[in-house]
């Protein structure tokens, strides 16, 4: 490894590491904070992101879990239980 890297690597550590203990502090102070704090905070780390709203995950077809190896079998709920 060039050494003019390593150089840039140690030269910028020290501001990567007071921004991990900021952001390691912001997810431990959330359970605590209110309601319009933490979706503040929230929005913040999304926008760092570049994400505008939560990603949410499409259903998976039988057929494409089935190309993954996965069996699936469908199951009636139980009349009794509900399950």
């Amino acid at each position: 490894m060039p050494m003019a890297s390593l150089e840039n690597y140690l030269e910028r550590l020290p501001a990567r590491m007071a921004e991990l203990k900021m952001t390691l502090a912001d997810v431990v102070s959330l359970p605590h904070m209110k309601d319009r704090s933490r979706s503040s905070t929230m929005s913040g780390w999304m926008r760092m992101l570049q994400m505008t709203t939560p990603m949410r995950s499409k259903p998976v077809s039988k057929a494409r879990l089935k190309l993954m190896g996965i069996g699936v079998r469908m199951v009636k709920p139980d009349a009794e239980t509900g399950n």
